[in-house]
């Protein structure tokens, strides 16, 4: 199943139209900048089968993930915070496991 990414973009869309809770599960992710602006708007996350406050890992979140995927992680979060849905994200997934390979 594909992720679902949160841009702090998208959280302020989310806002204007009232929303107040983000329902999220394992196949989510909000970025760190995302995570901020909800906390400075008030709006709290709904986590499945756990509950969580905005910032805290989903509750089936692997404790230690391996350095490569967790910098892939948060150089796909930061290229999609920064172009949101201007980037096809498997075409960046592609990109970015190239890129780390080579490292």
């Amino acid at each position: 199943m594909p992720k679902k990414f949160y841009t702090e973009r998208d959280i302020d869309a989310l806002h204007a139209q009232g929303v107040t809770r983000l329902d999220v599960d394992t196949n989510t992710v909000i970025t760190a900048l995302a995570k901020d602006r909800m906390t400075k708007l008030g709006m709290g996350i709904n986590a499945a089968g756990a509950a969580q406050t905005p910032g805290a890992a989903p509750a089936s979140a692997p404790s230690g993930p391996s350095p490569a995927s967790n910098l892939a992680g948060q150089v796909k979060a930061a290229v999609l915070a920064r172009l949101g849905d201007q980037v096809d994200a498997a075409l960046l997934d592609a990109i970015i496991a190239r890129v780390l390979a080579r490292a």
